[in-house]
């Protein structure tokens, strides 16, 4: 993690690169502050700048931090797996709710329909009836 450092504080390494100040999170070093060149990703003494800017963790925290750690990603894990798991009932309910109003619009036109082959089976019906008195006559 990055510090907010004044424009007189900025540093450069012999190489030109910027200076930044971070935390350590490894289970050596856990929440040690340090100062190091952006370069300086494999940490090789002397090739690049790196100073520690606070002592050594003491042993009860190496012991206590890395499994406190440990817990946090696991938890961080399944939040982001809960999330997922959440999106994926979310989109799935939308999608039922957008099938319901379909089939709702259906079973509408379905009862349009009923109640005109009523009226048609009605009219033929009379249509019949009529027939019928008018060829007795």
């Amino acid at each position: 993690m990055e510090s907010n450092q004044s424009p007189k504080s900025v540093k450069y390494c012999h190489c030109g690169s910027l200076i930044k100040s971070r935390t350590s999170w490894t289970y050596m070093n856990p929440g040690r502050r340090f100062e190091a060149c952006d370069n300086n990703h494999k940490n090789r003494v002397g090739e690049h700048y790196f100073r520690w800017l606070n002592k050594e963790t003491c042993t009860r925290g190496k012991n206590v931090v890395p499994g406190l750690l440990r817990r946090t990603r696991m938890m961080e894990t399944e939040m982001r797996e809960t999330e997922e798991r959440k999106n994926v009932v979310v989109n799935t309910l939308q999608s039922l709710e957008a099938r319901n109003l379909e089939m709702e619009g259906i079973i509408e036109e379905n009862k349009e329909l009923d109640y005109a082959v009523k009226d048609n089976r009605r009219l033929r019906l009379l249509l019949e009836d009529n027939m019928m008195r008018h060829r007795r006559r």
